[in-house]
C-alpha cells in the first residue's frame, strides 16, 4: 500500500505537476497491484485533472468546508472504502473524512437539532387570499386607539399565519450538507415516503 498526502499553501494558484504523476508511476512499476491512497487539502486543484494524470478515483463528493469540497481522498481501488464526512473533533473549520472497509459507519459525534418551519404552496397562498377578500376593515377603522388597532391586526394576522401556514417540526443533523434546509429535507422525506409506496412513476 502506498499512502500519499498533499497539502497546498493558501493564496496560491495550484496546478498538478509531473512529480505526483511520476510518483504514482514509480509505485506501480515497483508493484503492479499496489494499492494507492492519496489524501489531503486539494484546495484549488482540478480533481478531474488529477484523476486524468494519476488514474486515481475521487471518493469525497460532500462539502468539507462550508459549501466547498476542499479536502479529498483518492484511491486506486474505489470499491474498497465507505466514506463519511463528519464534523472534525478538532477545533478546525474543515470537516473530517472517515474511510472504513467495514461497509458500515456510525457517527458517534453526530448531533440532531429539531427546527420549525412553515410549508408554503400555491394552494395555501390561494386559500389565504380568498380569506382576505372577506376581511372587514371597518373593525380596524372603528378603533380610536392605535395600540388597540395594532393588537387586533397582529392577532388576526397571527391567526391566519398559523391556520394557513402551520408550523412543522423536522430534525436537522450535523451530517446534513450545508444546502440542506428544513424545507428541502421535508420534501426529500415526502419523496422517499411516496417512493416506498410506489407512487412515483419512473421517469
Amino acid at each position: 500500500m502506498a499512502l500519499c498526502i498533499t497539502h497546498l499553501i493558501h493564496n496560491t494558484v495550484p496546478k498538478p505537476d509531473d512529480s505526483l504523476e511520476q510518483s504514482i508511476e514509480a509505485f506501480t512499476l515497483k508493484e503492479s497491484d499496489v494499492f494507492i491512497l492519496l489524501g489531503g487539502d486539494f484546495n484549488g486543484l482540478d480533481i478531474g485533472e488529477v484523476t486524468e494524470r494519476t488514474g486515481l478515483t475521487p471518493l469525497v463528493i460532500e462539502p468539507t468546508r462550508g459549501a466547498n469540497t476542499l479536502d479529498m481522498l483518492m484511491t486506486s481501488r474505489p470499491g474498497l472504502y465507505t466514506i463519511r464526512v463528519i464534523n472534525s473533533p478538532l477545533n478546525a473549520d474543515h470537516k473530517a473524512i472517515v474511510a472504513t472497509t467495514e461497509g458500515t459507519f456510525t457517527a458517534h459525534n453526530k448531533t440532531r437539532t429539531q427546527v420549525y418551519f412553515r410549508k408554503r404552496s400555491p394552494d395555501q397562498h390561494a386559500s389565504l387570499l380568498r380569506s382576505l377578500k372577506n376581511l372587514d376593515l371597518n373593525e380596524f377603522r372603528n378603533l380610536a386607539d392605535p395600540q388597540e388597532a395594532w393588537n387586533l391586526f397582529y392577532t388576526q394576522a397571527s391567526s391566519r399565519l398559523e391556520y394557513y401556514y402551520p408550523s412543522r417540526k423536522i430534525t436537522i443533523t450535523s451530517k446534513d450538507p450545508e444546502y440542506m434546509t428544513p424545507e428541502i429535507k421535508s420534501l426529500l422525506r415526502r419523496k422517499n415516503k411516496l417512493m416506498r409506496k410506489g407512487r412515483i412513476e419512473e421517469s
